[in-house]
């Protein structure tokens, strides 16, 4: 697959319960992995403005009735002075898994951020979320460093990089 199916579209502030529950369900198949909104990520109660705020671009994708209304979601974050842009927010529910669809979700993330300057991606991900690692490596995504989180979950995190083509 070279682009994600048709329907990926800018986030919107109503998109919110929608994208809470893509997360929250790829989270439940981590044991120990904690989504508490109000206390970590108030982001997700108004998505497009958080969004806007850190210049970020976030994109999701409708689902079927087999998903909470959305089935995937990648964002991206440019670091300000460093050429650097952040890949977050990449989920997909699990029926619309092993089909392309995350790697596609990549590509797109990756041609925006050097459409826009950058130089290279950064990401981090829970130790815990190993295919998601296999994805990212099969991309040409290397390990750079790891840090722990003082956070519900306890995370402990790898730190992958990717240098962007033009």
């Amino acid at each position: 697959m070279t682009a994600p199916r048709d329907g990926l579209r800018p986030v919107r502030d109503g998109d919110a319960a929608a994208l809470e529950a893509l997360i929250r369900r790829c989270w439940d198949d981590y044991p120990g992995c904690v989504l508490d909104v109000d206390a970590e990520e108030p982001w997700l109660r108004a998505p497009a403005s958080a969004q806007a705020a850190v210049h970020g671009a976030l994109w999701v994708l409708d689902g079927g009735p087999d998903t909470a209304g959305l089935v995937a979601s990648v964002a991206v974050r440019h670091v300000p002075g460093a050429g650097e842009a952040e890949l977050k927010t990449l989920y997909v529910w699990p029926t619309g898994r092993r089909q392309g669809l995350g790697a596609a979700l990549l590509h797109h993330a990756e041609r925006y951020a050097s459409d826009r300057g950058a130089t290279s991606m950064v990401l981090w991900s829970d130790t815990r979320f190993e295919a998601a690692h296999r994805l990212y490596e099969r991309h040409g995504y290397r390990r750079f460093a790891g840090r722990s989180l003082a956070d519900l979950s306890h995370s402990r995190e790898h730190g992958f990089r990717r240098r962007l083509t033009r």
